[in-house]
């Protein structure tokens, strides 16, 4: 069990991640997150057969389940890439997506596809051949680390000072450029809620967000 887990795990029912959407509010607890995180390395490693250093690409917009699939896959020793925000190997072994059909799909090994909505429980389009839809598979999933975990890939969880002894703090891009915080900040207990841009004044006040101030 990797630290990260660990702390997810001993928040239990204390919210971890409150994510905001092009489908509203989610909130996920330490437990649910880390289930959710843990459902994902064991369908990578019994699923999809991984190997320590493989490739996957998230086509997908900012949305836990995106940030799920990153952490999981950080887990299992793989190099990450968002479409989008830099260069694409044209090797993928993994491609988690929202569009099936793009040009991405002819470069992947393994297609996961997904509907990045919370209450979605399968994807609602034509999926390609030997596609596999990540939410009924995941569901399906060991609920205990069945997958041996490898060297972690992800960042070196950097907490930040202006944090003090805030309990929640706000966060922009925690697949990318926040990613060492959103780490630290679950680690370290606290509730972490993104992307900030999508927040108002009041609606960051009603999260208990007193930072940054402005908008």
């Amino acid at each position: 069990m990797s630290r990260l887990l660990e702390a997810l795990i001993t928040m239990g029912s204390e919210p971890a991640l409150v994510s905001y959407a092009d489908d509203g509010r989610t909130e996920l607890s330490g437990r649910v997150l880390a289930n959710w995180i843990v459902k994902s390395i064991n369908l990578f490693g019994s699923e999809l057969l991984v190997d320590e250093g493989f490739t996957l690409v998230l086509d997908l917009p900012p949305h836990f389940k995106r940030s799920v699939l990153q952490i999981a896959a950080w887990h299992l020793g793989a190099k990450t890439h968002i479409a989008g925000s830099g260069d694409v190997p044209e090797q993928i072994d993994v491609l988690a997506t929202s569009k099936p059909n793009s040009a991405l799909a002819d470069q992947a090994g393994d297609i996961l596809v997904l509907e990045p909505r919370a209450l979605s429980l399968a994807f609602p389009g034509e999926m390609p051949p030997l596609a596999l839809d990540w939410v009924q598979t995941v569901r399906a999933a060991g609920d205990n680390l069945e997958t041996p975990l490898a060297h972690f890939t992800g960042p070196e969880p950097a907490p930040r000072p202006e944090w003090g002894s805030a309990h929640r703090v706000g966060l922009e891009e925690i697949d990318l450029g926040d990613a060492a915080a959103a780490l630290a900040a679950w680690i370290e207990g606290r509730t972490v809620v993104a992307p900030l841009s999508r927040l108002n004044r009041a609606a960051r006040a009603s999260e208990g967000i007193d930072f940054p101030a402005s908008d």
